[in-house]
């Protein structure tokens, strides 16, 4: 028990050390707010990141930071940027960017299209259903959610990871080549109830990874720490979009209680493209009947802005029991609600 202790004093003594080098500029006037106390910060201020993040893609996201004076609160992430760094376009940090083979659900228009690639849902769902309480015991179709890939200047999470995970990384660096963007990424956060999920598998709390992000119009290639193979491929979609994803993999649910979604209207879809134009995904021929009973193709339009709603939050910021710890007879609080991060260093490629 003394050497257990012993450890997670030190790992809370270099979280600490580590977590004041990462410092950002206050972009706006701004208020830090924690625990009902309210702290103001001005444009130019200099604050420094405390190790937590919390927030989702309804709510958005803050990072908790601490001012010169030792102030400590939640900050918006669009209200800072890390010190010494441009910040990223906003035709990636405005959108919200999806696995691409959810294409096939819409092209196949079949939910089982999806066991290709996520084959978790009909070989492993319904054990884990069988364990859990609560919601997780609805059919695999009412908890399936797209994955999605939120990239903002300073944070970037992977969430709804199969149903229940996700990924939080804070930016050490960041920067902007073209319509290339390489991110130095501290993994800060991770819910693993599938620890043999590959993405799980590929980041660590505490590590360090370099991001490689690839675009390509509305696609973008995912590369890691120099690897010459992308680990995934994203598109950035609008809201029917994925509303129609959700509809397929829905459709014909008997799960008494729930709403049925509308039925999938191809002729809204916008189908990502290429910068040149070009679809990796030809859609489905699609044909209406007019009222003299002869049909016309109906065009794809191109592209829109996107709101993702409905989303059960995932926060950093745990709500675990205090942890005391005895020294020399006296008593220490050394955390209170803290997921505590040891950084290991790892060679870029």
């Amino acid at each position: 028990m003394k050497r257990y202790l012993l450890i997670l004093l030190i790992i809370f003594i270099i979280n600490n050390a580590y977590c004041d080098e990462i410092s950002y500029v206050v972009t706006q006037d701004s208020i830090l707010e924690r625990n009902s106390v309210r702290t103001s910060v001005s444009e130019g201020d200099i604050v420094f990141f405390q190790g937590r993040t919390t927030g989702d893609r309804t709510r958005g996201y803050r990072i908790l930071v601490k001012t010169d004076q030792g102030r400590e609160g939640w900050i918006d992430v669009n209200n800072i940027l890390l010190k010494d760094t441009q910040p990223l376009h906003d035709s990636i940090t405005a959108k919200y960017w999806i696995f691409s083979y959810y294409q096939d659900i819409l092209i196949e228009n079949n939910k089982e299209a999806l066991f290709k690639h996520e084959p978790f849902w009909r070989d492993d769902y319904e054990d884990h259903a069988k364990r859990a309480d609560g919601p997780h015991q609805r059919l695999w179709w009412r908890m399936f959610k797209p994955t999605y890939f939120a990239l903002k200047n300073n944070l970037t999470t992977i969430a709804t990871i199969l149903y229940s995970d996700y990924l939080f990384f804070v930016h050490t660096e960041q920067r902007q080549e073209g319509n290339n963007v390489i991110l130095d990424v501290i993994c800060i956060d991770k819910n693993n109830r599938h620890p043999q999920y590959y993405l799980n598998k590929l980041f660590n709390v505490g590590e360090e990874y370099r991001l490689i992000l690839k675009i390509d119009g509305d696609y973008m290639d995912v590369y890691i720490d120099g690897e010459p193979n992308k680990i995934f491929s994203l598109i950035s979609v609008d809201d029917y979009f994925l509303q129609a994803i959700n509809s397929i993999v829905q459709k014909d649910s008997t799960d008494v209680g729930l709403p049925q979604l509308e039925a999938v209207d191809f002729s809204k879809i916008t189908w990502p493209r290429r910068a040149d134009g070009t679809m990796d995904y030809p859609p489905p021929s699609i044909t209406t009947s007019n009222d003299q009973g002869s049909s016309q193709e109906i065009e794809q339009t191109l592209d829109s802005e996107i709101t993702l709603e409905n989303e059960s939050p995932q926060t950093t910021e745990s709500d675990q029991f205090p942890l005391w710890l005895f020294i020399g007879g006296g008593l220490v609080l050394l955390a209170v609600g803290v997921g505590v991060v040891v950084v290991v260093k790892r060679k870029k490629g």
